[in-house]
């Protein structure tokens, strides 16, 4: 990425961030610029080449985690906080700030020209010779600042090992001999670039970026801390049609079409990438692919749909957090078809935006009424809020399953609320095992909303004390106003009993379908069963039934078959009669991994590390595990074991089944490696599978 700026705005420092990213490692489909505010503070190293050997005029630094000043845009208020602002007072002065932004700053505008290019390993030169970058460069009217992003530069295995490479040099000094010769520019080359920079009091991030094709992974985060942000480079989003269709559209110009299946477009419309992100009006044909040298769409075996893979956008704020002086101009936005080196055209952009300068005076000046303000507020009112419902029955609560409901609070009184969910009156001073709340910022403005989420979710560590009445699906919350009253919110369910989430001598003494068991503890009156009777119908289906299923737990069964089988044993001790065998066996792994206290007791977990490489050790700590334990452990084995003999590449298979079982049969009391565990549990897994 390369970077350039006139000299009355490059005594601005530049404060840029930029690390190598392979590029088989891009996975960004981004929603919104906070990720970016991140991405930059993240990067621990700089490459960066100056035309300007002092570096007096154009600083680059390394990215830091904190700077002691802070940016123009935290200084202003222009965004809150998607976290707990834990003052109001601080919240309603960023407010007031922003409304009055204006009053105590100047503006003044400035060009920027925009450009990214995917040249695919070629050389800046054709048959006629070096590649004139003069038309994408378009400098008839120079910008202030340029801004040019590329993209494989150099696809040879070198390119992965070393910072600079002679085919990155070749296209910088293309680039130098068609931008203006008297100005001084930074550059940098790297995998994925993320430059931010101030000038006057306005920080500006610009992105470029090659990703993924078909990636759709979303980053969030929380607070944004530039003004601007322009994101450029091959986004790799195609057009959702099939190839005789989008040729037809170019063939006619059906800028409609082409446009209505873009793969980007949609996912924007959709909520899933570049959220909040804007792209000026796209008006020229895809830039991609094409023969490299020509004007000719690919005509390889391949034969790829054209798409407009190569883009440039800019992030817009949400409307209450829109600054009245930091605005957008697009002026243009084009291809270059007449550059024909790669199989891309080129794209550039020029956009107008407005840089501010605080004036100082009166920014105190401002201040201080706004504190004045707020004293006189304080003093007269009172927070206020209504809620929608002091009351949530969520019904019938199964183990595996979540359950959500939003509370509604509403700012009815004139000045902020700041709210909270009060814990300390119940037993356990913490929120019940099985509830869940998410409510983002607890500072409500005056007229505005905000939801709490409440979520019933039952883990196994939930489910072990509801299914003997230690616990029940009922709280009552105090959602606390600062300075205000309290709300009582009640939250109750009906918990659903499970033979799961209970240990495996539990299970042995329990003689009646889960549900018809009462929520206490199971009485153990009369001797139980060796193996609890619900992982012997599991084991005794797939001895009878799958043996001869080569795929047994290689593929899942379906969910909804898993549900119906937990369903039945919970109700009749019975297994449904024409379920799948992949079904069962996936059952059978989510009942071992599901119990309270693993088959072989955390107690054990050290001795077994130490003893799984001796295989007589390990036959020995199995025969002192608790009879269910031990059972049940050779239950299974005998299983895999009739299941290994059917195979052909039975080591294969052996080492397979030791991965998939070792971390449910043993699970460490959370600390140490997880991948050392399993690896040791899977040598003791093999010594008892070997047929």
């Amino acid at each position: 990425m390369s970077l350039a700026t006139t000299p009355r705005f490059a005594h601005n420092t530049l404060q840029g961030g930029i690390r190598l990213i392979q590029q088989k490692l891009y996975r960004f489909a981004l929603e919104h610029r906070p990720m970016v505010d991140r991405l930059v503070e993240a990067f621990a190293q700089v490459s960066l080449d100056e035309d300007d050997p002092e570096g007096e005029e154009a600083e680059a630094t390394t990215a830091v985690a904190e700077d002691d000043r802070l940016s123009f845009a935290a200084q202003r208020g222009l965004s809150l906080s998607d976290t707990k602002i834990q003052s109001w007072k601080e919240a309603w002065i960023r407010k007031q700030m922003q409304t009055r932004e204006s009053e105590f700053t100047q503006t003044e505008p400035l060009s920027v020209a925009i450009g990214t290019y995917n040249v695919n390993g070629r050389r800046p030169v054709d048959e006629h010779g070096p590649v004139d970058l003069s038309p994408w460069v378009a400098q008839d009217d120079p910008a202030d600042l340029y801004v040019f992003g590329f993209q494989e530069l150099d696809l040879s295995k070198e390119a992965f090992v070393f910072s600079d490479t002679k085919r990155e040099e070749e296209w910088s000094e293309a680039l130098a001999k068609a931008l203006p010769r008297s100005e001084r520019y930074v550059r940098g080359n790297k995998g994925g670039v993320a430059i931010s920079l101030t000038i006057k009091d306005t920080d500006i991030c610009f992105v470029a970026t090659h990703l993924a094709a078909h990636d759709d992974a979303v980053a969030r985060r929380n607070q944004a801390q530039h003004d601007y942000l322009f994101w450029l480079g091959d986004l790799n989003y195609r057009i959702d049609a099939p190839y005789a269709s989008v040729r037809q559209w170019v063939e006619q110009q059906n800028m409609e079409e082409l446009i209505k299946n873009d793969q980007l477009k949609a996912q924007q419309t959709a909520g899933l990438a570049f959220v909040r992100f804007k792209e000026p009006p796209i008006e020229f044909m895809p830039t991609y692919k094409f023969d490299p040298g020509t004007d000719t769409w690919d005509t390889s075996e391949k034969q790829r749909t054209p798409s407009y893979t190569d883009r440039i956008l800019y992030y817009e704020p949400d409307e209450g957090q829109r600054s009245s002086v930091n605005k957008v101009a697009n002026i243009e936005y084009t291809s270059v078809p007449e550059l024909r080196v790669s199989d891309h055209k080129p794209v550039r952009a020029r956009f107008l935006i407005q840089v501010a300068s605080v004036i100082a005076d009166k920014y105190r000046e401002i201040y201080v009424s706004v504190l004045r303000q707020l004293d006189a507020l304080e003093n007269s009112t009172m927070p206020t809020i209504e809620v929608d419902t002091q009351q949530f029955d969520f019904g019938e609560c199964k183990f595996g399953f979540n359950k959500s409901q939003s509370l509604t609070i509403r700012n009815t009184g004139p000045v902020a609320a700041s709210f909270d969910i009060v814990t300390d009156h119940l037993e356990t001073g913490t929120l019940p095992k099985w509830l869940l709340v998410d409510g983002g910022a607890n500072v409500i403005l005056q007229g505005q909303e905000a939801k709490l989420r409440f979520t019933v979710r039952i883990s196994v560590d939930a489910a072990a004390d509801l299914n003997v009445g230690k616990d029940a699906i009922h709280v009552i919350l105090i959602l606390r106003v600062k300075n205000g009253k309290d709300f009582f919110i009640t939250i109750g369910g009906t918990y659903v009993p499970t033979f799961l989430a209970r240990t495996l001598e539990d299970l042995t003494y329990l003689n009646v379908p889960a549900r018809q068991h009462p929520l206490e503890p199971i009485v153990r009156k009369e001797a139980g069963m060796h193996v609890p009777k619900e992982i012997w119908l599991l084991v005794n289906r797939l001895l009878k039934d799958g043996l001869n299923n080569t795929s047994l737990f290689y593929i899942q069964g379906k969910p909804e078959e898993v549900d119906s089988i937990i369903e039945a044993l919970d109700t009749t001790l019975e297994l449904p009669p024409d379920i799948s065998i992949e079904a069962v066996a996936t059952t059978l792994l989510h009942v071992l991994n599901s119990l309270s206290e693993p088959v072989i007791p955390r107690q054990l977990y050290q001795r077994c590390m130490e003893c799984a490489h001796a295989p007589m050790l390990c036959q020995q700590l199995v025969a002192e595990l608790p009879a269910p334990s031990r059972y049940t452990f050779e239950y299974v084995m005998a299983l895999l074991r009739e299941i290994i003999a059917s195979h052909e590449k039975k080591q294969s298979v052996i080492n397979i089944f030791a991965a998939m079982f070792a971390p449910i049969l043993l699970k460490s009391p959370r600390s140490g490696s997880v991948r050392n565990r399993n690896s040791v549990m899977g040598e003791c897994v093999i010594g008892f599978v070997r047929p």
